[in-house]
């Protein structure tokens, strides 16, 4: 699946089975952050979900139920 503004800059979702399990950006910082905290947390995203209109990388790691992620301090 691709998520993307065009050529330039694109992210390209793997899922096994109906997980998440690895995403590959271009010219997208962003994309890039949000899946290594989803990823990081064991956030279930499905490709039903990441198909759905709307969807970003970056809100679903942000709606992971705990916000963003703990800085340097632990939290």
């Amino acid at each position: 699946m691709v998520l993307g503004d065009g050529p330039g800059a694109f992210s390209v979702l793997l899922f096994g089975g109906a997980a998440l399990r690895a995403v590959e950006s271009v010219n997208r910082p962003g994309d890039h952050l949000a899946a290594r905290r989803l990823l990081a947390a064991g956030v279930r995203v499905s490709p039903a979900e990441a198909a759905s209109e709307g969807f970003s990388l970056r809100a679903r790691s942000l709606d992971r139920g705990g916000g963003a992620p703990p800085g340097p301090s632990g939290g």
